[in-house]
């Protein structure tokens, strides 16, 4: 078996990931949703920044402080390369407040 179809085996089949145990009851609503609400803010500064809605994501958590943590999860190498370059996506302060007001 390639090690990528193993991969995916393996993140299938954990339960962690499988569709029942992907997103609590007890945490804020999944972002990636899109019917979620701030889903448009987040859209909309995306494309004030020429950004995915993911690197705005993962860049509004690493702009909350040093003692914030983004680990995202993939096994997609073009979704990895754009989780990399969220690092380096500059937030204005007004985007940060209008991400700030979601919850």
């Amino acid at each position: 078996m390639a090690a990528g179809a193993d991969m995916k085996r393996i993140r299938t089949s954990a339960p962690r990931i499988r569709r029942e145990h992907r997103w609590p009851e007890d945490l804020p609503a999944d972002p990636r949703d899109p019917d979620v609400a701030g889903a448009d803010i987040i859209a909309e500064v995306a494309s004030e920044r020429g950004a995915s809605a993911a690197q705005v994501r993962l860049a509004w958590t690493l702009h909350k402080g040093p003692n914030v943590l983004a680990i995202p999860d993939t096994v997609n190498p073009a979704h990895l390369r754009e989780d990399v370059a969220a690092a380096g996506l500059h937030l204005t302060d007004l985007n940060m407040s209008r991400l700030d007001t979601i919850r």
